[in-house]
């Protein structure tokens, strides 16, 4: 059986988190093994109206230094997902604020960001590239539309609009 697949539309809201996370050596994270190893945790805040800009990207910063809470309020993490405990002396505001806009789902009309949409979320890729002759992305010089993005079962996300890695004529940017 398949993967039934919905279309995401950006709403006016957006949700946001409050994050801490510390990058101090030696001390690794088993969650995030290897050289970059950090420790990271975020706690929800809520989801906040937020007026949208077609087809622009987002400066939330003002926005959420209105809403930030106090350092020591309980609701930014002290520990990260590991167990570890975060110092105090690795933030001195508290930590990150953490937003993404939300999106309606089409089949449900349930409400989820991208960073949370599962398997089969398709969604408009607006960000990538309108070019100044209108047309759109990295891959054709004729599409007319942002790139139609989509969810993998894997969770990796499939640019459905981009060139195929087995695209015979890489230099030719007209085909489909």
């Amino acid at each position: 059986m398949g993967i039934p697949c919905f279309l995401l539309t950006e709403t006016n809201r957006i949700r946001v988190w409050a994050r801490r996370y510390s990058d101090s050596k030696p001390d690794i994270c088993p969650l995030c093994k290897g050289e970059y190893s950090y420790h990271n945790n975020m706690n929800l805040i809520g989801d906040f109206e937020h007026p949208r800009i077609e087809g622009q990207y987002e400066d939330w910063c003002g926005f959420l230094e209105t809403i930030r809470p106090p350092v020591g309020d309980p609701i930014w993490p002290g520990a990260c997902k590991c167990g570890a405990s975060f110092e105090d002396s690795h933030v001195e505001r508290g930590g990150q604020m953490f937003a993404h806009r939300i999106c309606q789902r089409s089949d449900n009309g349930g409400f989820t960001t991208l960073q949370e949409a599962p398997p089969g979320a398709l969604w408009w890729a607006w960000w990538m590239g309108k070019k100044e002759d209108g047309t759109w992305g990295y891959d054709w010089d004729n599409q007319m539309e942002p790139p139609l993005m989509c969810r993998t079962p894997s969770g990796m996300d499939w640019c459905i609009d981009g060139r195929a890695s087995n695209c015979t004529l890489k230099e030719e940017r007209t085909h489909r």
